[in-house]
């Protein structure tokens, strides 16, 4: 009898948000490698075209930048860890950012966009929120845009803040969320965080309950 491979197990719907933003970053990672592949495919193509000519070799495009930006990466996260150790232990796994799932970064590219996220991620009623997200790369008086929506209404017209990036690693803003109606005990919101081509996806903000 063959023995049976044993299958790697799904990420749980529990796991806490070290996990997920580790699994985050290493998809990051992947996409980056990725692209040094095509870089150094697009080069060697270049040199198999010019075989038997003498030039001078050029540097693979792009390939110092993609490595700024995975470290670009690397501080975002250890400065999250850090956050989250000088806060005095995890927060819930709901609370968890959700992975990036706008337009690839571009060869090139070296910013960084990611943690959106919501605090408190369960307001009371009439209890204002700070829209969150960290940043690494852009130019102070670049502008990052909020784009809420409730999950209930996706058509509707969304409350779109902004803020400048600004000196420090994160733009955060405020807002009120609308109180839930009498025939409805909750109301639930998320936003997208976008700059430069840039996104992130926050968690579900629960308002009531």
């Amino acid at each position: 009898m063959a023995e049976e491979i044993p299958q790697p197990n799904p990420v749980p719907p529990t796991a806490s948000p070290e996990v997920l933003a580790q699994i985050e970053l290493a998809n990051r990672r992947f996409e980056l490698l990725e692209r040094r592949i095509a870089s150094w495919e697009r080069r060697l193509a270049e040199l198999e075209e010019g075989l038997g000519e003498q030039v001078a070799p050029a540097e693979a495009p792009g390939l110092e930048r993609l490595d700024d930006l995975e470290a670009r990466i690397s501080r975002l996260e250890r400065k999250r860890f850090e956050q989250l150790a000088r806060g005095g232990g995890r927060p819930a796994a709901s609370a968890a950012p959700i992975a990036p799932s706008g337009p690839p970064v571009q060869v090139g590219d070296a910013r960084a966009l990611v943690f959106a996220e919501w605090s408190p991620l369960k307001p009371s009623p009439g209890e204002a929120v700070v829209l969150r997200v960290m940043v690494d790369g852009f130019e102070a008086d670049e502008t990052v845009r909020f784009v809420i929506r409730e999950l209930e209404h996706p058509d509707a017209e969304p409350v779109v803040l902004e803020a400048k990036v600004g000196s420090a690693d994160r733009v955060e803003v405020r807002w009120t969320p609308p109180k839930p109606g009498k025939k409805r005990k909750t109301r639930e919101f998320t936003f997208r965080a976008t700059c430069a081509g840039h996104e992130a996806q926050s968690p579900v903000l629960i308002v009531g309950g």
